[in-house]
């Protein structure tokens, strides 16, 4: 299943960049199939790559931990839910937000 996990702690996130964590380090945003399809053909990850400096890809996995990463992220989720209204959007700025007070990161495990 299509993932986007944001650590809890920077605790949590040292154990998931080791593999180790535990059921409670991570929110995690499961994706549909048709969530997923939309990430990518609205453009959405195509920018996040272009502005954050990041390489996020079908079968790949891709981390954004620095602060300018996630505001971009956030920032291009507003956007995207403007234009759209679609729920996978203002999910991910939930996701985004939560990372940036956490002090963690964005994990896309596709």
């Amino acid at each position: 299943m299509k993932t986007i996990s944001v650590p809890t702690s920077p605790l949590a996130a040292e154990r998931l960049d080791l593999g180790q964590e535990q059921e409670t380090d991570t929110l995690d945003m499961l994706l549909s199939e048709q969530e997923f399809n939309v990430l990518f053909s609205s453009g959405f990850i195509e920018q996040v790559n272009k502005l954050a400096n990041v390489n996020i890809d079908d079968y790949e996995d891709e981390v954004i931990s620095d602060p300018r990463g996630l505001k971009v992220c956030e920032n291009l989720s507003v956007e995207f839910f403007n234009r759209t209204q679609l729920e996978v959007f203002s999910k991910i700025i939930a996701q985004a937000e939560f990372a940036q007070k956490a002090g963690t990161s964005l994990h896309f495990f596709f």
